[in-house]
């Protein structure tokens, strides 16, 4: 079962990157080889499952980040970064 949800637009984009930044989350290279070249890849819902209660799940909006050399993906909740009003976190 995928959940990716899909790519979005540059402006979006944009905006995430700026987010992470302003939190200190994201820096000019990537966490693990230190490549300049990175980014926002995409979004998805992440489940996240209650092992006690089978039939509770919630969905977790997430963006990914990903480096452009070693592949390295980077997870970050929306909710986290913009307020529940941002027409696109949800």
């Amino acid at each position: 079962m995928s959940y990716y949800i899909g790519v979005l637009t540059a402006d979006q984009q944009n905006r995430i990157f700026h987010q992470l930044a302003k939190k200190s989350a994201v820096t000019n290279s990537c966490d693990r080889c230190g490549s300049p070249k990175f980014g926002v890849l995409g979004r998805m819902h992440l489940p996240v499952h209650d092992p006690l209660h089978a039939e509770t799940t919630k969905d977790i909006p997430t963006v990914i980040v990903a480096c452009h050399d070693c592949g390295h993906l980077s997870l970050f909740a929306l909710e986290k970064l913009f307020s529940k009003e941002d027409e696109f976190v949800l």
